[in-house]
């Protein structure tokens, strides 16, 4: 089936009406579905009108994030306030009225970046069969574990703690409250529908779903984290394809042995 056509005009309309139905409290698949366009259709769109319109900000409070979002992630937390407000086009004083201060504005920083990673997690379409849904959440995984913006944070966050002992608990509660217990426990909880129909063996969801993220992207984003070269798009999906295959056994997974191929650039 051929994807829908790209016109800004009418995607920006559609997309809008999405959105809108979305903050009334509807979720994203019910809104989509009520425009009749696929979930993954709705996020390429997006991306691609962002990047087609600069992603401009749209208020000051957003200015300010994203030039924060900027200079924080290329010059680290040493970065002042005043760069970040002459490249947002606001005062100081605007900035400190808005955000409070360094603290404040770098963990809005963070917090934003982690809840736009962990936002395609929350969509994942779960109506296929086990090990394809696994491989679903398995990339995103790894496309968390491995995206720029989090190494760089990590980063950030591991290199100025010597001299802001906060920093390193600041990221680390960022990245705690908007990405990992949303994805554990939205994997916790498909993982208990599966058991509460009978589809793979009884089991603690949550620690089953922390065990196959960390088994995913535990050593990966390590290994990123020191600029390895070691994990090649190879390697991944035969990281992905091992840990799918040990978690379909180990849960006594009652389905067809075997799903289809899987490519983590799917």
């Amino acid at each position: 089936m051929a994807r829908p056509r790209l016109n800004e005009e009418t995607a920006s309309t559609i997309l809008a009406d999405i959105e809108a139905r979305t903050r009334a409290g509807g979720g994203l698949q019910a809104a989509c579905r009520a425009v009749g366009l696929s979930v993954p259709t709705y996020y390429r769109w997006r991306t691609a009108l962002r990047r087609r319109q600069g992603e401009a900000p749209v208020n000051t409070a957003e200015a300010i994030l994203s030039a924060a979002k900027t200079l924080f992630l290329r010059d680290g937390y040493g970065v002042s306030l005043e760069s970040i407000a002459r490249a947002a086009g606001v005062t100081r004083q605007t900035l400190y009225n808005l955000f409070g201060g360094k603290e404040y504005l770098f963990s809005a920083v963070a917090s934003s970046i982690y809840q736009n990673l962990a936002s395609p997690v929350m969509v994942i379409e779960r109506e296929a069969d086990f090990p394809t849904v696994l491989a679903a959440y398995g990339r995103e995984f790894v496309r968390i574990a491995l995206d720029p913006e989090n190494i760089r944070l990590l980063r950030i966050s591991m290199a100025g703690d010597s001299e802001i002992p906060n920093l390193t608990r600041l990221a680390y509660a960022c990245r705690a409250a908007h990405l990992v217990p949303t994805v554990t426990d939205h994997v916790a909880r498909y993982l208990r529908s599966q058991i509460a129909a009978g589809v793979i063996e009884p089991v603690d969801p949550l620690i089953a779903a922390e065990m196959f993220m960390g088994a995913l992207a535990g050593n990966t984003r390590n290994r990123a984290l020191v600029g390895a070269v070691y994990d090649t798009p190879q390697r991944l999906e035969q990281l992905l394809q091992a840990t799918i295959s040990l978690f379909v056994r180990g849960l006594g997974y009652r389905g067809p042995a075997q799903s289809a191929p899987l490519r983590l650039s799917a």
